[in-house]
């Protein structure tokens, strides 16, 4: 960690300068005519890129731009101005002002301008200056020192900003571009990845220097220990690191040695990359070993992020459900879902449904116990508290809500909270993780640690934490015991948000930016200072402007030890629930040998972190990391709906985004809509994945519901994780009147203007089933569409992929708006047999028909791995299959005849046609809506045959009723193509219909005793076996004999001389053996025969006694045994066949 972020009085704003910012931002009086003009040095503002001094901290000849803005809600129009600087108390110099940009608009309209500088080459100098802004209808305002404003020059000229000049800044890259800031995206899957990635840093410092990289990469597994002794978890406080050393090889923030080695000034070092989990990169440099380190920040350098996820965040298919509504008969209590009803196979939203979905991820809305107090009111219900209250709001982070079991007992005393009731409805939670582990589904928990209920318990772990006076029990209100772990709401002295409570009565309610509301019914967690804190309820500007805020601090030095105690705190909590669903609680090893992928996938396997940009980043990270160190699988997503800086913030340590691309994807109607979407959050989050969610619990549904499977087919074509909202699949809509039942659930809630679904009362979409039950409209059709799409996607890492060439129609520039059309593929460059290539093609189009012919160039054909020479076809993955699944043979048609070459699918490019949604349940059977999925296959017939085909043995014959027959394998051809194998078996000269093999073996069974049986090999093409090689290799009569005869007459039984390997055709062929003796040893021979082992046995009596191995497994003779004493001995030679 660099030592500036321990310190960083430099990078926050202090109370003088808070109070600045809430002037800046409000009009000033009449009569003062000055401007409201700002300039805060190492403040990010909306509108300009970076800080308003940028770098903040500049370097020696480096350019850096000046940003001042002002407020025109007022009116104030800024005509222009000047920087005036001097350098070493030089004389004032002026340079102008120009115009950079408007943000917001009305009341909320700000506007900024720049001039920019080159610094001097001196090391030291001391650069200080001003602004001076002219108006047409104001003085010209003075904006200095403290963001000082006013109409004096000499005051401004008095109490100037002022920097020193750094040395030249140095130059930091990771992975080939700029290190500042910036993040990497790794996937991982630790127990079968046979070989992994690396992450290049480079540093210049500009000097001849010791430089070494400072990063916890690969260490997440230290973020609990406490390497310096200080009684602090080293991932909650982190340890100096000035004072740690290359030779700290236990810390959990290393410092790794970098070398010089091609003489150019810049060092470097590839580090391995080997462990999931959230990490940050720094450096330092100094001239000399007794010279103190200077780091990357002093000069404006921020953290490098490095995130390693799971490979399985690639494949989510995700399905969002609330446990109480997802199955509820009525909008009651009687009638709520339960998580027994989950995987009860009478139920109708239950393990099964999914799996035929596609879905192989549930994201649950939080199951644990709901508030009691501060509960809003139900209109509906004479403004009594809702029933059950929202599941955000929670008052037990470490038990199930008891309401969610059927065993659920109201007569117990104070029944939310009694044990028993806790322990049935953990009981039936942990009885649903087992059968979705077995099911194959996975699950995502989802917790807001920023706010809780107002009567949030300790729970046990709780009580350990900070219960250390004694006498504290877990069912203590937290408020009561710690009002410290949340935040003052200002009534105490200490501006809101700003500090601990001191009191339960001191508690603010969440969130802490001001903006969009506070939510009564949940109180602030205090987590420290950091950039991105909003202090004192300012402005709405003002806190957006605090959020977007790129700083990067993190005040660990003002942490009390309850803040700290509030980090451990849900830094416990996913562990607790990882075990308690199933986990051992710790990662497998070598020693754990086959079983290693079952054991880490126990448990519940994901966090999706409700209002996750309100935690500091280097509290999640320690979460992350925490919690990486039980079970290395578990995945992070977040909730972070601002985009730009504050979603680009949460990249930088979860996994998964769920920002907000819902609200473009509501809008979305033309081809070139969806790439921008897709384009848009690639450019923005790089290698980050994101939640393709069209609607959720917070969002407005679809009025029509067709419109909603566009929006999930369309984006199931990009990487990310395609989400369904349940209810989602059956035609749930839009609230279509005030009494109940309100549409397809029975209650909405008005949220933002919107009305969703309600949460916070019992409900249900009992009103959809009904109408799905009698397919009203033709939902019932809506379900095998999202099934087909969904396991396409399971089944095409190419549509999971992040590669991806845009498709035009033939001869245009210009996208089809009515057909979105992309090729998907998983390894550019090589044969499509070698890699997944898809081609994707959606109908945006509901109402009409739909064609096109789409072109493919040469450039993206030698992309797909198209080859001259070969033969591809392709077949529609996401086909309808059918209500019932009646129709799931078309997912394996072929789409192009017999084939088509590379040359054709140049000059004719890739037509496709669509149907709009039928409107007679008749016409979805021959006339379907759906998806083109095409997977492309390489169906070029084999050229060559098998050779050395080989029967049971070499004499021709086989005992009993099967035939073995085998030939070695056929290498892949120049593409890639491993064949298949056609085998004709002929008994008697009937030939048999060919069967199709992918191994080199086949048995010719129900033959008899006395049956000819012979044998026909061709190399076929594995996807296509119509395709097959022009020749084909026989092999002659085998005959077929009886297992208790003797066909040659040699004594010997057919089956004897199978196992023996003699030929039961010829009498001279036998199994027999000879021995010689010698005083003290005997020596047994017999003729080996190759695959065979054999079994030297002795006894002293040919007529009685036991006969007892004197040797086993040998593969020849002949075996001399060593025996003393005995005045006689008997032996036999035993022939085996080995297992295989």
């Amino acid at each position: 960690m660099n030592p500036a972020l321990r310190q960083p009085s430099a990078k926050r704003f202090s109370p003088a300068r808070l109070a600045c910012v809430l002037l800046a931002l409000l009009p000033l009086t009449a009569a003062a005519q000055q401007a409201n003009t700002w300039h805060l040095p190492a403040s990010t503002q909306e509108g300009i890129p970076g800080t308003m001094r940028d770098p903040a901290t500049p370097g020696a000849s480096q350019g850096v731009t000046f940003y001042q803005g002002v407020w025109k809600g007022d009116g104030a129009n800024q005509t222009g101005g000047r920087l005036f600087y001097r350098i070493n108390g030089g004389s004032w110099q002026p340079v102008s002002l120009g115009f950079h940009s408007n943000v917001g608009s009305g009341q909320s309209l700000n506007q900024f301008w720049k001039a920019s500088l080159t610094m001097p080459g001196a090391v030291g100098a001391v650069v200080q200056y001003y602004f001076i802004t002219d108006f047409s209808n104001r003085s010209p305002t003075f904006v200095h020192s403290g963001n000082t404003v006013g109409t004096v020059e000499s005051a401004a000229q008095a109490n100037p900003f002022s920097f020193t000049v750094a040395p030249p800044r140095p130059v930091f890259t990771v992975n080939g571009a700029n290190g500042d800031y910036s993040k990497s995206n790794f996937y991982l899957d630790e127990n079968n990845d046979t070989s992994f990635p690396t992450l290049p840093v480079r540093v210049n410092p500009g000097i001849a220097a010791q430089v070494e990289v400072f990063t916890n990469l690969n260490n997440r597994d230290r973020a609990n220990d406490d390497f310096n002794n200080d009684g602090i978890e080293d991932g909650i406080s982190p340890p100096d690191g000035n004072l740690t050393t290359t030779a700290d090889t236990g810390a959990y923030f290393q410092a790794y040695a970098m070398a010089d080695s091609n003489n150019d000034g810049t060092y470097e070092l590839d580090l391995p990359v080997l462990k999931t989990g959230a990490y940050r990169v720094t450096a330092r440099y100094r001239a000399g070993p007794n010279d103190a380190w200077t780091w990357l920040g002093s000069s404006g350098i921020r953290d490098h992020a490095v995130v390693v996820a799971p490979k399985i965040a690639r494949d989510m298919r995700v399905y969002e459900l609330h446990v109480a509504n997802a199955n509820a008969t009525a909008a009651n209590f009687a009638g709520r879902g339960t998580f027994e009803d989950l995987h009860d196979p009478a139920k109708r939203v239950n393990i099964t449904w999914l799996q035929n979905l596609g879905v192989n991820w549930i994201w649950f809305q939080p199951f644990h116990p709901q508030g009691l107090e501060g509960r809003q009111p139900d209109p509906a219900n004479n403004n009594q508290p809702y029933d059950p209250g929202s599941p955000y709001s929670i008052r037990n982070f470490w038990e199930i809500n008891p309401l969610y079991t059927r065993s659920y007992n109201g007569n117990l005393n104070d029944p939310a909270a009694n044990p028993a009731n806790y322990t049935a409805s953990m009981t039936a939670f942990r009885n649903f993780a087992l059968a979705a582990d077995q099911g194959g589904i996975q699950l995502m928990l989802d917790f807001p640690f920023n706010h809780t209920a107002p009567d949030v318990v300790l729970g046990s772990k709780g009580v350990e934490i900070f219960g250390a006076a004694g006498g504290w029990q877990p069912g203590d209100k937290i408020r009561d015991r710690v009002p410290g772990f949340f935040s003052t709401d200002g009534s105490g002295g200490a501006a809101a948000y700003s500090a601990p409570a001191q009191t339960a009565s001191q508690i603010a309610t969440a969130p802490d930016r001001n903006d969009f509301g506070k939510w009564s019914d949940v109180r602030d967690v205090f987590f420290g200072k950091y950039a991105t804190l909003v202090i004192g309820d300012p402005s709405a500007e003002t806190s957006r402007a605090t959020t977007r805020n790129e700083g990067d601090w993190m005040d660990f030095g003002g942490m009390s030890a309850t803040t700290r105690g509030v980090w451990r705190y849900f830094g416990e909590v996913l562990p607790h629930w990882i075990v308690q669903s199933g986990h051992r609680g710790y990662n497998s090893n070598g020693a754990d040998g086959a079983s290693r992928d079952e054991l880490d996938a126990a448990g519940i396997d994901g966090l999706r972190k409700d209002f996750g940009q309100g935690l500091p980043p280097h509290a999640m990270e320690y979460i992350i990391n925490r919690t990486h160190e039980v079970k290395w699988n578990f995945l992070f997503m977040t909730e972070s709906l601002d985009g730009e800086q504050v979603t680009y913030r949460s990249s930088r340590h979860f996994a998964v985004l769920n920002e907000s691309v819902v609200f473009p994807l509501q809008g979305a109607t033309t081809t070139s809509a969806y790439r921008s979407i897709m384009e848009g959050r690639s450019s923005a989050y790089g290698q980050s994945l994101v939640l393709l969610n069209n609607t959720s619990h917070d969002e407005l549904p679809y009025a029509d519901p067709w419109e909603a499977l566009i929006r999930y087919t369309t984006v199931s074509t990009t990487d990310g994780a395609p989400m369904l909202m349940y209810g989602q699949e059956i035609g749930t809509g839009q609230k279509a009147q005030n009494s109940v039942p309100q549409g397809g659930f029975d209650w909405y809630e008005e949220n933002f203007g919107k009305f969703i679904p309600h949460f916070k009362k019992w409900n249900s979409m009992q009103p959809q089933w009904s109408a799905y039950d009698s397919n009203a409209f033709g939902v019932q059709f809506l379900r095998p569409v999202y099934a087909a799409v969904g396991q396409a996607r399971a089944s095409s890492p190419a549509l999971r992929s992040s590669n991806r060439w845009f498709l035009n129609p033939r001869g245009s520039n210009d996208p089809d708006p009515d057909i979105f059309a992309v090729a998907k593929y998983t390894s550019g460059g090589s044969p499509v047999a070698q890699q997944d290539v898809v081609l994707a093609f959606t109908s945006l189009d509901r109402n009409n028909p739909q064609a096109n012919t789409f072109g493919v160039t040469s450039a993206l054909a030698d992309i797909l791995g198209l080859q001259a020479g070969r033969i591809y076809n392709a077949k529609n993955i996401a086909a309808y299959p059918g209500r019932d699944n009646g129709q799931s043979h078309r997912r394996e048609e072929w789409i192009w005849g017999s084939g088509v070459a590379r040359s054709r699918i140049e000059a004719d490019g890739i037509s496709v046609s669509f149907n709009p949604v039928p409107i007679s349940d008749a016409a979805w059977a021959t006339a379907p809506y759906e998806a083109k999925f095409l997977q492309v296959y390489d169906v070029t017939p084999p050229t060559g045959a098998p050779t050395g085909l080989q029967g049971p043995n070499a004499a021709a014959f086989a005992v009993g009723r099967s035939v073995p027959f085998s030939w070695p394998a056929l290498p892949a051809d120049a593409a890639g193509v491993v064949p298949a194998y056609e085998v004709t078996v002929t008994v008697n000269g009937m030939a048999r219909p060919p069967a199709v093999v992918v191994d080199t073996s086949y048995t010719a069974d129900a033959v008899n005793p006395g049956d000819e049986v012979s044998v026909s090999v061709r190399a076929v093409n594995p996807y296509d076996t119509a395709n097959k090689a022009g020749s084909a290799v026989s092999l002659l009569s085998i005959r077929v004999l009886a297992a208790a005869g003797d066909e040659d007459g040699d004594g010997m039984r057919n089956e004897a001389e199978q196992i023996a390997g003699t030929n039961a055709l010829d009498p001279g062929s036998r199994f027999a053996a000879s021995v010689s003796r010698a005083p003290d040893h005997a020596t047994v021979d017999w003729v080996a025969v190759p695959g065979r082992s054999y079994r030297v046995q002795y006894r002293e009596s040919l007529g009685s006694g036991t006969w007892v191995d004197a040797a086993t497994g040998l593969t020849s003779g002949p075996f001399v045994h060593r025996h003393a004493g005995a005045s006689s001995g008997f032996y036999r030679v035993a022939a085996e066949i080995p297992a295989p």
